[in-house]
């Protein structure tokens, strides 16, 4: 497979051992070649005992110095429902 100019020299730079999270992100970071906001994934292996059922691990996790954009809701209604979905959360 022909690869572009950009990517063979990151790909040169890139390490071949485990790094922390904090490292591995400022890695990612420095190695970025995309002139656009990238993406990190993020996959995360649980042992659990055998009497613990898989389905009961719920949750959420908050990586450190995340940025959340604010979400704005744009909706479509008659005019005499405009009152009623702002009320719900409507930005627009």
């Amino acid at each position: 497979m022909k690869r572009g100019k950009k990517y063979q020299k990151i790909s040169e730079k890139q390490l071949d051992k485990v790094l922390s999270l904090k490292d591995a992100v400022e890695n990612v970071k420095k190695l970025s070649y995309s002139k656009f906001d990238g993406t990190i994934e993020l996959h995360v292996v649980t042992i659990l005992s055998k009497d613990k059922d898989p389905k009961s691990i719920k949750g959420s996790v908050s990586l450190p110095h995340m940025e959340s954009k604010a979400s704005k809701i744009a909706v479509a209604v008659p005019a005499h429902l405009e009152k009623a979905a702002q009320e719900a959360g409507a930005d627009i």
